[in-house]
């Protein structure tokens, strides 16, 4: 058999470095020390800075004029346009998946909901939105719903402008200080999804995303992020 081809090494240290600044291992303002990242990844410095370029051209960096690269902050505004451009495509999507989906489609839809409810039982009421295991069912869950949409471009946008909420998810998770039901919020979507309550299904959606947003943004703008001291920002990390 042909070996498949190995991506290039810039390409390879994009994925990694775009995964942990969306998961939070690497925090919102860190700077994004070439030496340090070359220990860690154990790469040479040419594609550590390609990729960081690249995901300054995809917003998760920035780059600052002489004083290098640092991981993009989080701001109120960005939050809401995210928010806006998932309601968009995944609307659209959504319409479109509920029209087209089959039965099988439909079982897909109802078992991606029992793992994600199975998740959630095993794990305290504010904990699962700082798992890794709880991250991943709970994407595969709303992009399960959207799957028999026919738009592989459309349905690759719903999956980028849920990864960059979900590093946006993740901080309100941190500091919520009462746990929210989200399984009961996915429970009521699925059901409008397998009954083709379009609009129902639409407008539940609409209300999970807003009240994400809602949240997070009452903690950018209370400031606690950036009074989190060094202690703290480890413990985000090892939360994942």
């Amino acid at each position: 058999m042909r070996a498949q081809p190995q991506r290039p090494v810039s390409t390879e240290l994009q994925s990694q470095l775009r995964q942990a600044i969306l998961c939070g291992e690497l925090i919102p303002g860190e700077r994004l020390r070439l030496e340090s990242l070359q220990q860690t990844y154990g790469r040479s410095s040419t594609p550590i800075r390609e990729a960081l370029t690249r995901l300054t051209a995809e917003g998760l960096a920035e780059l600052e004029d002489r004083r290098g690269f640092r991981v993009a902050a989080l701001s109120e505004t960005e939050l809401r346009e995210i928010s806006r451009l998932r309601l968009l495509f995944e609307g659209e999507a959504l319409r479109e998946s509920m029209a087209r989906g089959d039965d099988e489609w439909e079982g897909t839809v109802v078992a991606a909901f029992h793992r994600l409810a199975a998740t959630e039982k095993r794990m305290p009421a504010l904990a699962p939105t700082l798992s890794a295991e709880w991250y991943e069912r709970h994407r595969d869950f709303h992009m399960s719903i959207l799957r028999a949409c026919s738009s592989p471009k459309l349905l690759q946008l719903c999956s980028d402008y849920f990864l960059l909420s979900d590093r946006y998810r993740r901080v309100s998770a941190k500091f919520r200080a009462t746990p929210r039901s989200k399984n009961t919020e996915h429970k009521q979507i699925l059901q409008a999804v397998i009954s083709r309550d379009v609009n129902t299904a639409i407008e539940l959606l609409t209300s999970h995303i807003q009240r994400t947003a809602d949240s997070v943004a009452a903690i950018l703008r209370s400031g606690k992020l950036s009074s989190i001291p060094a202690h703290e920002a480890l413990s985000m990390r090892s939360a994942d």
